[in-house]
């Protein structure tokens, strides 16, 4: 489980390392034929050279030194 102050990089740019800084939780609350769709999970990532990305929880791996 990935949370704020852990070391993250996105799957498509791994040699980039990130710290989370918030986790946003947005309801989803469209209706489909099985029922209703879970929420989904972002996390925000803070770049050593400060820039800052939203990514979805399900692409980011956690690095581990």
């Amino acid at each position: 489980m990935i949370k704020i102050g852990d070391k993250v990089y996105y799957w498509q740019t791994m040699h980039k390392i990130g710290v989370v800084v918030d986790v946003i939780r947005d309801k989803n609350n469209i209706m489909t034929e099985g029922g209703t769709t879970a929420s989904q999970v972002f996390f925000k990532v803070e770049y050593p050279d400060g820039k800052t990305v939203t990514y979805r929880s399900g692409d980011l791996q956690k690095h581990y030194d």
